[in-house]
């Protein structure tokens, strides 16, 4: 279903393949919980929302990680 993270070599892949990610997410859970999709990718990734965060803090952390993990392996 997810895009292996070893394809990942910088930002902008991973931030389009966590775009595809969320929208894969939002399709299967009903509209009004759809809103919680990058709550369940950051526990994916081990990514916390910190007192605040907005989603697109998520969304650059859980960016962050993937490209860290692409690097590492």
């Amino acid at each position: 279903m997810f895009r292996p993270v070893q394809q990942l070599k910088n930002y902008k892949n991973a931030k389009k393949c966590i775009e595809r990610q969320e929208a894969a997410v939002r399709s299967w859970m009903p509209p009004e919980a759809a809103w919680k999709a990058i709550d369940i990718l950051a526990a994916q990734y081990g990514v916390r929302r910190e007192n605040g965060a907005t989603d697109n803090r998520l969304r650059r952390q859980i960016t962050k990680r993937m490209v860290e993990g692409a690097i590492q392996e």
